[in-house]
């Protein structure tokens, strides 16, 4: 249960907030597939939640993320695992190559 959930009052929820808007949000950002429109959810909480401020981030810690040369291309995601697994494929040998000059 995402903790800024009405139903994770007094489980998790220590904020006490939760709205029925907000609910809906979270709720379509968990299972969204289009990660576009996921990401647009995302925002529109970011601003409920930086306008209400139930909670106030005091530090947030880097993604470092590590993967093969042979997985082009690396599109980094501040969402959960980092990355966008739908954009990751297997390189060519081609693309390996060192640019000659």
């Amino acid at each position: 249960m995402p903790v800024l959930h009405t139903n994770a009052i007094g489980n998790g929820n220590f904020t006490g907030f939760g709205t029925p808007a907000t609910d809906g949000l979270l709720a379509g950002i968990a299972v969204e597939g289009n990660e576009r429109r996921k990401r647009l959810m995302l925002r529109k909480l970011q601003a409920v939640v930086r306008e209400e401020m139930p909670l106030v981030p005091l530090f947030f810690l880097p993604i470092r993320l590590v993967t093969s040369r042979r997985l082009l291309p690396v599109a980094t995601s501040g969402l959960k695992p980092g990355y966008v697994p739908a954009a990751l494929a297997w390189a060519t040998t081609d693309s390996l190559r060192a640019p000659t000059n």
